[in-house]
This record gives C-alpha cells, structure tokens and sequence, in this order.
C-alpha cells in the first residue's frame, strides 16, 4: 500500500510556482493521470480496492483557511486532488478568505482546468500539518472531509478580517440589565437608593441603546440613542450620548469626548469595542463585612454590598472614559476602612487607523470644563496614522459663541499607552491633558483655564488635576499600592467691597480672585497574604499640607472551613482610635444561595457590640446580596444590591451572566437537540455549549461561525444535510436563533466489499434515501439513511441495501447483500 500511494502521489503531484509578482499555476488533471497506471498483479489502479481514493468523487467537504473563514462546499475529491463543483461559491469563499481582487480569476481557472493537488510541503498528519506557502496551497485531509487552505501574504488585502458593517446579519434581539441599590439607617439619615435600567436592542446593521438612572436625589437619562451603519465603512448615530469615547477613534481624541450631548453624529464605522471588555475589573480587598462604593465627580456611581476578603467590581459597570473615581470600602458601621483614588481608563481598544466624525447638537450637563448645559455644539476632526503603534489627531468644535482648535495624540505598544490633547480658543481658553500607562504605573494630568467672557460666566477659571499610582504584586504573597493626588482651582470672594451698590453690574460686583484653593494627598495599602489564608492589610492616607492624616490595620485569620476572625484599627491625627473586631462564620446554603452571621465589637469613644447577618444569591437570574446590621445601643441599617440581566429574542426570554454591555446572543429554539459548536473566527476559540444551555454570548462585531450537527443523532436535518453552517457579525443586542428543523433517520454499521471479496475503502451516497456514510475502519462504515434502504458507491460499482430498517449490523456487497444482525 506504502509503495503504490508513493506511486500515485508521484503522478498525481504538481508544484504551483506562485509568486505575488506573477502568479502562474500548474495545470493539474488529477481524474486522468492515475487511470493508466497498472498494479504488479496485472490489475488497473482505477479498477483495483485502491480506486475510491484515487479517483475523485462528489463530496461535500469543509473548506478552511484557520482563524479566517470556514464553508461546507460541493467538491470531486480524492486522496490527492480536490475540484471545487460550484466556482460561483468558491469564489465567495475565496474573497471571504480575504484574496485579493486580482488573484482570484486564475485561481477559479484552474480550478476549471482540473483542480488542485495536495501540497508536498505537509509533513506530518494532514489535519495538523502547517504549510508556509509562497503562492496558494491545499492541504487534502481526505478521511476527515476537510480541505485546508494556505496563502502568502502577498495573496491577501492587507486586512482579511471582517469589514464590521459590511456583513451583519444578526436578528432582532434585546438586552436589558436591571441593577438596584437600597440603604436604610433607620432614622439616623434619610434613606437613600439607585436603579438603573440600561440595554441594548439590536437588529441587522443598527441598535437602539438606552441608560436610565433614578435615585433619591437625581432622576436622569445618561444614554438614549440609535447607531446605524451606512456605506463605504462610516456609520450614523442619533440621540443623546453621556460622552463619545466609544463612537469611534476620532471622537476618543476629541476635547468634547466626555461631554455628555444629544444630537446627531457621523463618522468612520471603526468600532471601539474591546472584546475583553467583561473580563476587565477592578480588585479590592475588604478586612470585614460592608459596602464598597465609587464615586465620580463627588457622584456615587456603583455601589454594592462585600463580605470579608477580595472582592472584584467588573468595569462594566462604570461609566464608559477615562476619568479619576474614588473607591471606598466602608464597614458595616459606616466608617471608611479603606481609599483609594484609581484611574478609570474604561475606553475602547487602540486603533490608529484614519477615521472622522462630525457632531451637531447641544449639551445636557454642566459637569464637563467648559461646555454648560443645553449650549449649541458643533464638533468635527479626524485622526490619521502615524506609524505602526501611533496616530495624531486634528479638530474643532464650536460651542455656542466660542470656537475651539484642538490636536492630540495616541500611542501605544507592548509596554506603554499614552495619549495626549490640547486645545486653544478665543476668550483665552487652554486645555491640556495627558494619560498614560506604563506596566502598572498610571498617571493623569489636566489644565483647563478660560477667561471672563468664556460661556457667559463672568469669572475667570484656571483648574489644574493630577493624579499617579501604582500597583505591584511584590510576590506571590506580597501586594502593594501608592498614589499622589492633586487638585486646584480659583476661588473668587464674593463679598462686595466699600463701593459696592446693588445696581452694580455683575462683573463690577467682583474682585479679582481672592486666593488658588490647592488640596493634595498620597495613599498606601499594602496586604499581605500568609499560606493558611491569613491577610494583613495597611491602608494610609495624608493630606499633604496639613496635618490631617488617617491609618487603617487589618488582620483576617481562618479557623477552619466557615470561621473567620477578623479585626481592624483606625487612627486619625486627632488621636481618635477605633476598632472593629468580628468573628465570620459562612456556609453555602445550595449551589446559588451563601451566608454569613458576623459577631462583633465596637470600640470608640463609646464602644457596643455588633451583630450582622448577610445573605448572597448568585445564579444567571440574579445577582446580589442584602445584609442587616445592628448594635446593643439601637443602631440599626440594612442594605441591598441586586443585579439581573434578561436576553429576549423570538424564541423566549432568557438570563445572562452579567457581562453583557457588547454582546451579541444565540439561543437554541425548543427542539434544537443537536450538537452545536460557536466558534469566533475573530480570536480563534471555540465552544461547544450544552444542549441546555439556553443562551450563548459572543462578543459583537466579531465574526462568529455557528455549526449545528446532527451526526451524533437519530435526527438529520430537513434539507437532508447532516450540518448547517451559519456565519455571523451582529451589534451588540443582536441575536440569532439555531432552529434548523430535523427529521427522524435509521443508522447502520456496514460492513462493505467489492466484486472480488475485499474490504471497500471508500463508499459515498448515491441516492436521495442515503444522509451520509462515515468510515469507522477498513471495510467497516455507518450509514445514516431514511427510508427502507439505500444504495452506496465503492469505486465504480452500485452497492444495495434494501428493506435494512429494523437491522443493527448489515453485510453488503456490491453484487450481493446479506442482512446481519438486529
């Protein structure tokens, strides 16, 4: 057998000389040129048992070009050779692949000419091996069906990726996240909560995203707008914006890109979406039970209830930007155990490929630096590449009766991101402002200032921001942070002086400013983990120029699988000590529901002692925890989180993981009970998801390949094909449903021979009762068939099982058939 396949590959082999400059191609005629050879025993090789292999015959076979594209194509295949039936579809294939234009016409004319032969630069398995192609090269894995495309780059546009809003097919769909936090001191302070509601619906090229917040001081709407693309790669946005970081790379750059506007924008279809987006968090460390909370602007923006030890807050949850929050873990008795001022850098991924945008419309909030709220605006600029790993940015807005120049910068690499604004205006405005990251290093500097007459204010302004810190793991025990931060800004008296009459002008009425209001402090933490589960934690913090300071100590040590000691000290410059000390017990009460009972004491000025109970739901439903503490003095507060995401599209309503904010879905329709693999040709990763499993989440705007497969069931589908394939790009919100209807087949192990006697190598279908025959061994195949019987071909000859319905085991052969065992 080893001698005769080195024969056949001799003559079945040809070379492509492919060259980028002049692509020339070796005219194969694989179905020819074995027919002629004869075996030692006198036989012909194309009537012998080895004829199946050798000579082509009509498949269905999967096409791949790795990591790319993948397609179930009609081909005439053989060990050796492959001949693709529909050039129409192979072509879609091929520019799917990423091809170039000017490559493609000889490719599908040699494919006319006889097709293409398996490369002599495979070594090894042929379902493994790697080719380093100088033109284009097929490896042929001929038992597993599956054909392997490979191309030199010269072949290729210079991105064979999806072109996002070229291709999206994704179906109606809706995501909706319901997130609510309630706090009660019962008496002490008035009650105070949050719900927000935000999601995204999403069908074809376009997505309708909404982000409503209510509190008990504020009721506001942060986002509502629909985001369509159009032709040539640019894309439309109307409504209202809390900031356009993530509209695409131009408008990251812009000085207006964190002021929340409504109006309506164009620009490049570049999507700023980073495919990690619901892996990134924030870690904290909590010595004892309480809540953690961030706070942006003065705002509380994210607030949830934590138990003892490490705790994660998924940056899907904040506000989208770049921008310095305030993370506070305070104890169940409301004291601040722990600071920290971090900066949130919670944009899109890094492109430097060209793009625009042009805005018109207003502002909706005063709480940006120099646009007031319901000013007109008219935004535009563009960025353009610089090299590899930088762009630079040039733009200009007005804002009601002020015109603003800006021009920036983004680089980024292995090591370093950075990004740099600036901007200059008439009524003396400046603006500058630099972020940048360096391993675990991050700094952020702004300077804002403008004159009198900038946006009727009749002040002058001049506000300065910086902030630094970083964070280390010193070991695998040891971890550590510091930080700097800094503020000022003008502070004006308003007190009138001797000449002062109230008929006065406004700006008469005011002096100049009175003095440069500076604040500036550092923060250090350290924890510090031991090998039975111990943790020491130091938390400090300065205000630097004064004498106000504050130091937190902490020590958590296990006794045993539930209990848990924990106790924390904290001392203020006024000589104030405090301290909590607890004892945890927790347990799981079933696979989603866990709670903790906590005893504890007080000490202060006037100590009690403590008594908490906290409860934690985890599951797809709903995320959350409420707890209820109380003292021996009467103090009493509880709080609640709670947390639900809910996916709804054709087939049902469903509950999703909480990472959901740029995410596509797929579900299964009642019935789908085969196997289904989702794979992201985006990233290269699959998944095979259980049948129950009732929806999948995929990132948007990757390419995502879905394949349902019946092999493994009685079932095939209603088309008579044992797969289906879909390939997908969907908006975020989007959904597509896996309903390929089935219809119920027999299966049959088959043991076939030819004329003479011998075990077949091959066999195929031949009529419309056959599905599909799979070879199990030499000889040994499993027929999937509807019907009463069916008929196979092996090499030249029709093979006929007839009435085999109730048979587990059949013998057939091409002249006779023999029923075996039921």
């Amino acid at each position: 057998m080893k001698k005769i396949s080195l024969i056949a590959l001799s003559v079945g082999m040809a070379c492509w000389n492919t060259y980028a400059e002049d692509l020339t191609l070796a005219m194969v005629f694989p179905s020819t040129a074995p027919q002629a050879l004869t075996l030692a025993n006198g036989d012909r090789l194309a009537s012998s048992r080895y004829a199946g292999i050798i000579t082509p015959e009509s498949e269905t076979v999967r096409v791949i070009f790795d990591g790319v594209s993948e397609a179930d194509l009609s081909a005439e295949i053989s060990l050796d050779s492959v001949r693709f039936e529909n050039n129409e579809q192979f072509r879609a294939f091929l520019k799917s692949a990423g091809v170039r234009d000017n490559y493609l016409e000889k490719i599908l004319q040699q494919n006319r000419n006889g097709g293409f032969v398996h490369s002599a630069q495979c070594k090894g398995a042929r379902s493994e091996c790697v080719v380093i192609s100088k033109g284009i090269d097929f490896v042929i894995d001929y038992y597993n069906r599956a054909v392997r495309l490979f191309a030199a780059p010269e072949l290729l546009r210079q991105s064979s990726g999806d072109a996002s809003y070229l291709v999206l097919n994704g179906g109606p769909g809706l995501v909706n996240n319901l997130s609510a936090y309630y706090y009660n001191s019962f008496g002490r302070y008035q009650p105070s909560y949050y719900i927000r509601d935000q999601g995204v619906s999403g069908y074809g090229a376009g997505y309708i995203r909404y982000n409503l917040y209510r509190s008990d001081y504020r009721n506001t709407v942060d986002d509502l707008y629909y985001n369509h693309a159009l032709g040539a790669g640019n894309k439309i946005l109307i409504g209202r914006m809390q900031n356009s970081v993530n509209f695409n790379p131009s408008s990251m750059q812009s000085l207006l890109s964190d002021v929340s506007m409504s109006g309506l924008r164009l620009g490049t279809a570049d999507e700023q979406v980073d495919h990690s987006y619901g892996k990134r968090v924030f870690r904290y460390y909590s010595p004892a039970n309480g809540t953690v909370e961030v706070h942006r602007n003065g705002e509380l923006v994210y607030a949830t209830a934590t138990r003892a030890g490490y705790g994660e807050i998924n940056l899907g949850n904040l506000p989208a930007g770049q921008y310095n929050a305030l993370v506070q873990v305070k104890s169940a008795s409301g004291d601040i155990i722990s600071s920290q001022n971090v900066l949130i850098n919670n944009s899109g991924a890094f492109n430097n490929n060209f793009a625009w945008h042009f805005f018109a419309g207003r502002s909706d909030s005063y709480y940006n630096d120099f646009a007031g709220e319901e000013q007109k605006i008219i935004d535009a600029g563009f960025q353009f590449p610089v090299s590899t790993f930088s762009a630079a940015y040039l733009g200009g807005a007005i804002i009601e009766k002020n015109t603003v120049f800006s021009t920036g910068a983004i680089f980024k690499n292995e090591y370093l991101s950075a990004s740099v604004k600036a901007g200059v205006g008439n009524n003396d405005f400046h603006y500058y402002e630099f972020n940048g990251y360096l391993d675990n290093l991050s700094v952020s500097w702004k300077k804002v200032s403008t004159g009198k007459a900038w946006g009727g204010q009749h002040t002058k302004s001049d506000n300065t921001t910086f902030s630094a810190s970083y964070n280390a793991s010193l070991s695998s025990r040891l971890s550590a942070s510091m930080g700097y931060t800094y503020s000022s800004g003008l502070i004006y008296d308003f007190l009138p002086d001797d000449s002062y009459t109230y008929d006065r002008t406004y700006e008469r009425r005011h002096s100049v400013p009175s003095y440069l209001s500076v604040s500036k402090s550092i923060f250090a933490s350290v924890y510090y983990n031991f090998d039975n589960g111990s943790t020491l934690y130091m938390n400090a913090n300065r205000d630097v120029g004064s004498e106000n300071y504050g130091v937190s100590l902490g020590v958590s040590i296990p006794l045993g699988e539930h209990v848990r000691i924990s106790s924390v000290s904290n001392y203020n410059n006024g000589g104030k000590i405090t301290n909590n000390s607890t004892v945890d017990y927790s347990n799981t009460l079933s696979d989603s529901w866990s709670q903790t009972i906590s005893a504890g004491t007080y000490l202060a000025d006037t100590g009690y002692n403590t008594m908490t109970y906290n409860l934690s739901h985890n599951s797809d439903v709903v995320r959350g925890s409420a707890y209820i503490y109380a003292t021996d003095k009467g103090r009493r507060q509880a709080s609640l989180s709670a947390d639900s995401t809910q996916v709804i599209n054709g087939s049902g309503v469903y509950f999703a993981p909480s990472s959901w904010q740029d995410s596509a879905f797929i579900t299964r329709a009642r019935g789908a009970d085969y196997d289904v693999s989702v794979r992201n040709m985006t990233d290269n990763t699959t998944r095979y998801p259980d049948a129950g499993a009732g929806v999948i989440s995929v990132p948007a705007y990757n390419k995502i390949m879905v394949t349902s497969d019946t092999d493994s069931s009685r079932f095939v589908f209603s088309d008579r094909q044992s797969k289906h394939t879909n390939m997908l790009s969907m908006v975020p919100g989007s959904s597509f449903v896996i309903s390929g209807k089935t219809i119920s087949t027999n299966t049959v192990i088959m043991t076939l021979r030819n004329a003479e006697g011998e075990y077949a190598v091959s066999a195929s279908c031949t009529d419309d009762s056959c599905i599909s025959v799979s070879r199990l061994s030499r000889g040994v195949f499993k027929v999937k068939y509807t019907g009463s019987g069916f008929t196979v071909r092996s090499a030249n000859a029709q093979c006929h099982a007839d009435d085999v319905r109730n048979a587990k085991f059949i013998s057939v052969s091409c002249d006779r058939h023999e029923q075996g065992g039921r």
